[in-house]
């Protein structure tokens, strides 16, 4: 995806196999959001970088807010753009908030925060968001630490003081695919008791997570 600086024209672009594509390009290439329409007569909307997609097509999500003008669903990050409901790979994620591409639970740089929940059984079971006492949507979201009790310190102790800070969340659809789901805050926060990694029961964190809506 090109960065803003770049400022990517609308264009309509055909090529010789009968494909053609419409939307953000850069020198007559597809960079940015825009739509391939091929001769087959499949289509593939999403975003691109140099020619190549670098998202999958937007799924039909029952992410909360994802069509509601209340809540934020295009994000400028360090002059990239992402969408709410569309699918990122892991290094195009560490690239535009400068983190780690080992993804893994709760990665941290300066004010912000990334969250990733890596249990892809979660799109079999209801995209994890549930109906909280008040009706509202919201995310259960277990803190950082595989082994023994979870401890309030490091990506824990900043979601638990994340009031005005910048916490996005991504949910793993399948390898290398995670679902970008918006800008989110804390909740609440509820003590649980659950097996870590090696089966062993422990006391741990579940940050109860919401949209977070326009300011």
């Amino acid at each position: 995806m090109p960065k803003l600086s770049e400022s990517p024209l609308f264009d309509t672009i055909f090529f010789d196999n009968g494909d053609y594509y419409e939307g953000e390009a850069v020198d007559r290439v597809p960079n940015g959001q825009g739509t391939m329409y091929y001769e087959s007569g499949a289509t593939r909307f999403g975003f691109w970088r140099d020619g190549v997609p670098i998202t999958r097509n937007a799924p039909d999500l029952a992410i909360p807010g994802v069509n509601d003008p209340n809540y934020t669903n295009t994000f400028s990050i360090n002059t990239y753009r992402i969408n709410v409901g569309y699918g990122y790979e892991a290094e195009f994620i560490a690239e535009i908030f400068e983190v780690s591409k080992y993804i893994s639970g709760i990665r941290l740089h300066r004010n912000t925060a990334v969250l990733f929940s890596l249990n892809d059984s979660i799109y079999r079971d209801g995209l994890g968001w549930q109906e909280d006492f008040d009706g509202e949507k919201v995310f259960y979201y277990t803190g950082e630490g595989l082994t023994g009790n979870q401890v309030m310190k490091k990506g824990n102790y900043f979601l638990a003081n994340s009031f005005n800070k910048n916490v996005f969340l991504f949910v793993k659809r399948k390898p290398n695919d995670y679902v970008f789901h918006g800008k989110v805050e804390v909740k609440r926060i509820e003590d649980a008791r659950e097996p870590d990694k090696n089966g062993v029961e422990r006391s741990v964190f579940k940050f109860v997570l919401r949209r977070r809506a326009v300011e």
